[in-house]
């Protein structure tokens, strides 16, 4: 197994004759733009957000879950990555412009009134990847770093001023039955749990046919239950991310596409569970419907769901200590208040 992984598709792109434009008056919901500041937090900031925007519910019928969905963007585009946050209306938008000021201090953050999405221009070859879990979804992705994994993720970004890259990352809270693959749905959601596997790992093993033999569970089996188990009673999120380029030339929105796809699986991939995220290429005749649903915020059926601790390594504002040139940072404090929740100590397991 390499350190990433990614479907035999090939990477295609599809060549628009017409212009594809959304303006953030016409798109569904509020979308918010987030200026970061340079000397935040970053990573730690981002598990007390996702904390914050956590609100799963359910249907009285059959525990269905109607939770809102939000969305979490980087863009590279006219030469600077920039960062957006969507809420699917105004009101929950107003609400996650008080979570971002509290939580990332000094931020700037409001009101999109411009492009809801980055625009494709008559003559633009357009590439699309959507990323998904290798192994079932209770095994964990990495959350821990000495540095911000978006160091590398925003320098596979970086391209000419007239290319746009895109990382979208829509979630949804679930309700604790998650680890029980209970009243969430899902395609491969069919009644194990987070004990059960764990149990099963331990257990050992019988090798042969003839003359079957057991086998003592291995360290790296150990390792695994004891990954899953520690999963029990934290908070998550149904999630779909996607990748799209946007380039005049064919060979740069396929290589940015596939590179920053291929970045973000190699940061994210844990060396004990050995979970990690495959990147499939979007087919040509699916890179129109993939870009409409990227307009419309649309969370995709897909199996990844991670914890908030994942959901924060994955969708954060970085700090300064990342070296990416082109990023859009707020270099000014907002007076001298320092948020109430900049104070607040972290908790390891985010049970409830």
């Amino acid at each position: 197994m390499g350190l990433f992984s990614r479907s035999e598709r090939e990477q295609s792109t599809v060549q628009f004759d017409t212009p594809h434009t959304q303006q953030a008056y016409d798109a569904p919901g509020q979308l918010l733009q987030i200026t970061p500041f340079k000397e935040s937090t970053g990573l730690a900031a981002a598990r007390r957000f996702w904390r914050t925007l956590h609100d799963a519910q359910t249907s009285a019928f059959r525990s269905k879950n109607i939770s809102d969905r939000r969305a979490f963007e980087l863009w590279f585009t006219d030469g600077t990555i920039k960062f957006y946050l969507w809420a699917v209306d105004d009101s929950t938008a107003r609400s996650y412009i008080k979570r971002v000021e509290a939580c990332f201090e000094n931020a700037e953050v409001h009101a999109v009134e411009g492009l809801g999405f980055p625009p494709i221009e008559p003559g633009n070859h357009v590439a699309a990847a959507e990323l998904d879990f290798e192994k079932h979804h209770f095994y964990p992705i990495r959350d821990g770093f000495e540095y911000d994994p978006y160091g590398d993720i925003t320098s596979e970004m970086l391209s000419t001023p007239d290319t746009h890259v895109i990382i979208q990352i829509v979630a949804r809270p679930v309700s604790p039955s998650w680890t029980n693959d209970a009243g969430d749905g899902g395609l491969f959601r069919s009644g194990t749990s987070v004990t059960a596997m764990a149990d099963y790992l331990r257990e050992g093993r019988v090798k042969g046919w003839l003359n079957p033999q057991p086998v003592d569970p291995s360290k790296k089996d150990r390792e695994q239950a004891k990954c899953l188990e520690d999963q029990d009673g934290k908070r998550a999120y149904d999630t779909s991310l996607r990748v799209v380029a946007i380039a005049p030339d064919e060979r740069e929105a396929v290589e940015r596409c596939q590179a920053t796809g291929e970045m973000f699986a190699r940061q994210y991939r844990s060396a004990v569970s050995e979970q990690q995220f495959t990147v499939s290429p979007v087919a040509e005749s699916s890179v129109a419907p993939v870009v409409d649903a990227c307009h419309q915020r649309e969370l995709m059926d897909s199996d990844v769901v991670l914890t908030i601790d994942e959901l924060a390594a994955v969708a954060h504002l970085p700090s300064g200590e990342i070296t990416t040139p082109n990023i859009g940072w707020k270099n000014t404090q907002r007076g001298t208040q320092i948020p109430a929740a900049v104070s607040q100590p972290e908790v390891d397991n985010d049970g409830v």
